[in-house]
């Protein structure tokens, strides 16, 4: 396959907004805490909140990208984010504040376990144009808690999908995610599910799904995980789809379609709660993805050596690299750089280029 087919299979549209430096996307951890322990988990929560000199370090990163940017998505990760909500509601509002200076527009979205997404926490979130989450489900009520449980061990479905009720009813515009996952012994539990999202859920017509395999991450937690392999996994997905009548989608059709994950796009950067910087969510652990460091006036002292593996499916832009980073990932060269490099994020664009 030459370098034209493998950009074809992926879409030239898809990889020319993954290299906009018009577009800038921030993943956020305002805390590293959760106040849940699922089964599966590969987190530490070894980090608690946002510091005051990280979030002004976000708000002059913002600041200095503000008038070369037509686009910024915050989206906000964890441990679990609205444990912060303090922090995420800050920062937005900072970042309303300066898109009404400037000619961008900024959208945000979290991805929450949902149990602290009350009608209060959700009306103040869409003053500030917060209007898409993503949920987590492990099947019906008594799947789903056995393994997501609270960090004391108490049950967490009768709230959560409490909380999914009250965001349907009200009159606000909102986008949810449901991420359904699958291991090997959830599946009638999931079906069952679905059938109670065709049933209360739909209506609202606020509600997609997005079914996801189970993966051991490693974790204390993740060493539980009853996973599928990939073949199975996709066999159970035609009975298990069948049951929706939402949008639904699925990793496995993602990577038919050829998409490219945030951790290869030059335009998103992740920002951990004691402000280093990063590209993915899932190898928090991991030193490769420790790839700078964000200083208190906006700039990033960035780690060359470790951001540029992350980008190395556009040398001859292969859909596995692109679609996942992380999996096809080198080691850090024995000469790696000892020293970050200290950049402005406005310069990005001349070294784009």
């Amino acid at each position: 396959m030459n370098r034209s087919d493998h950009v074809t299979s992926i879409s030239k549209a898809k990889v020319a907004l993954s290299l906009d430096s018009r577009i800038f996307e921030l993943i956020l951890l305002p805390t590293e805490k959760c106040n849940f322990r699922c089964t599966y988990c590969y987190e530490d929560f070894s980090l608690g909140k946002m510091s005051a000199s990280v979030r002004k370090g976000i708000k002059n990163l913002i600041q200095t990208r503000a008038d070369s940017i037509r686009l910024l998505r915050l989206s906000w990760f964890g441990g679990e984010p609205l444990l912060a909500t303090d922090v995420i509601l800050d920062i937005a509002q900072f970042a309303q504040d300066a898109l009404a200076k400037n000619d961008f527009i900024m959208t945000g979205g979290l991805t929450t376990n949902g149990y602290l997404l009350t009608e209060q926490t959700l009306r103040r979130l869409a003053e500030v144009n917060h209007r898409s989450f993503q949920i987590t489900l492990d099947g019906d009520r008594e799947q789903h808690n056995r393994t997501r449980i609270r960090a004391d061990g108490r049950e967490t479905f009768d709230t959560i999908w409490r909380n999914l009720h009250i965001l349907g009813e009200m009159d606000e515009q909102f986008d949810v995610t449901l991420r359904i996952h699958i291991s090997t012994d959830n599946q009638d539990s999931v079906k069952q599910l679905l059938d109670r999202i065709n049933e209360e859920l739909a209506p609202y017509g606020k509600f997609r799904i997005h079914f996801h395999r189970i993966s051991n991450l490693g974790g204390s937690g993740g060493k539980t995980v009853s996973e599928l392999s990939w073949n199975d996994y996709k066999r159970a997905l035609i009975a298990i789809q069948s049951r929706t009548s939402l949008e639904a989608s699925s990793e496995v059709a993602l990577s038919e379609e050829g998409e490219i994950c945030y951790a290869s796009k030059p335009n998103s950067l992740l920002i951990r709660s004691d402000g280093r910087v990063g590209k993915c969510t899932v190898a928090l652990s991991d030193p490769r993805n420790d790839v700078g460091v964000l200083a208190e006036d906006g700039t990033i002292l960035f780690r060359d050596d470790r951001l540029r593996l992350w980008f190395d499916g556009y040398r001859d832009f292969d859909p596995g690299k692109l679609g996942c980073p992380l999996a096809t990932l080198p080691e850090l060269g024995s000469s790696s750089d000892s020293a970050p490099k200290r950049l402005d994020l406005a310069l990005l664009d001349e070294r784009r280029t």
